[in-house]
């Protein structure tokens, strides 16, 4: 059996919450609406009322909230709208298609539906709070209080909000599956994120084999880290941040007093924890005059990128990242699954140098300059 239809097509098949009925009072004036996004929601009766719900408990939290923590929500309210429509498929810079296709009715119901949960569960750190000193709230993350645990709220994949518990005693960051085919099915996990399976120790000593896979990122207050690995968990078990999350944040810890997760500076590993993907190091761009002259300085920016990663990989981990490297502008590449295997760190580092060359190499074959920027790096 194909493998990554023993994550996927089990992950999709888990069935969701159905949303909340219609009412007459519409959180939207369907007559005046001309925003690409809020035309698709007034297509369909059941993201009407989806909308309709989220406004009323957006209402709800603002009513209880502070000036500066209103501003927060509000700046946080922009960012969501400006990106779940167009991870759903709907940009905002053109009419959607009407009446919508079913995977975009989807999406944009898994998408108001985990909004509404956020907002319900939001707990921002009161301007009135003590911090520290030596701390900034930026380096804080207020944790919320549910069935006696508290949680950690995470951003996944800049779509999804979902509260977490901190269990630095688990290898990586595991999902529920109904999550990871919520993040399937808006094309926010893909195929190639798959990286074989894994035996992991369950709380009763039992061992399960259970899929592995990238994700684009993981959101923690103003803290993003990117290719962060993760499993596949039962249904009804606890978002957990395991190892694959808290290597990369280097110093933490829990306030227990204040409730909150204290986030120190960000570090990477390699060599023996070689499948903790070094983050891309990001390069300002440089201003040009003419769209030929940025394509140039986008090329050379993207490789002082690959190199700045690739330079940070150790062991087998390296090796498979660098056999990509080699085959992707060959006419027939090779497979990062030789023989139809997943061969540990060497299969995991050769897909993670193809998901991050991928969108190169589509520019490298089409923008004459933006190749001639990648060609002109020099080491």
């Amino acid at each position: 059996m194909d493998k990554r239809r023993t994550l996927f097509g089990f992950a999709v098949g888990v069935g969701l919450l159905a949303a909340a009925s219609a009412r007459a009072d519409h959180v939207l004036e369907c007559d005046k609406v001309q925003l690409p996004s809020s035309l698709v929601i007034c297509s369909e009766s059941e993201l009407l009322a989806i909308a309709d719900e989220r406004g009323q408990v957006y209402r709800e939290l603002w009513a209880r909230l502070d000036a500066a923590q209103r501003a927060a929500l509000q700046a946080d309210q922009a960012r969501w709208v400006g990106e779940y429509a167009t991870r759903c498929g709907v940009p905002p810079d053109r009419p959607p298609e009407l009446p919508p296709i079913p995977s975009v009715v989807d999406c944009f119901k898994q998408a108001g539906r985990a909004r509404i949960a956020f907002l319900r569960g939001y707990s921002p750190i009161s301007a009135n709070s003590p911090i520290p000193p030596g701390r900034s709230s930026d380096d804080e993350v207020l944790l919320a209080k549910s069935g006696g645990t508290y949680m950690v709220p995470v951003l996944l994949n800049g779509l999804l909000p979902l509260p977490f518990v901190v269990d630095s005693g688990a290898a990586d960051v595991s999902l529920p599956a109904d999550v990871v085919a919520t993040l399937f099915r808006t094309g926010t996990i893909r195929d190639n994120d798959y990286i074989g399976e894994a035996k992991y120790e369950l709380a009763d000593g039992s061992l399960i084999d259970s899929p592995r896979f990238f994700l684009e990122e993981v959101r923690v207050g103003n803290h993003a880290f990117h290719h962060v690995l993760a499993s596949l968990a039962p249904v009804k078990s606890t978002p957990l941040l395991g190892q694959s999350f808290l290597s990369k944040i280097g110093v933490w810890s829990i306030d227990n007093e204040r409730h909150v997760l204290v986030l120190g500076s960000t570090t990477t590993t390699a060599g023996a924890d070689a499948w903790v993907v070094p983050p891309i190091s990001p390069i300002p761009p440089v201003v040009s005059e003419t769209p030929q002259a940025a394509a140039f300085q986008d090329g050379l920016r993207d490789r002082l990128s690959w190199e700045r990663w690739f330079v940070r990989t150790a062991g087998s981990f390296k090796d498979g990242a660098d056999y990509w490297a080699g085959q992707r502008s060959l006419p027939n590449p090779g497979s990062c699954y030789p023989s139809g295997h997943h061969l540990g760190d060497w299969t995991t580092g050769c897909l993670a140098a193809k998901r991050l060359l991928d969108p190169t190499d589509v520019r490298r074959k089409s923008e004459p300059e933006y190749r001639a920027g990648w060609n002109s790096y020099h080491g």
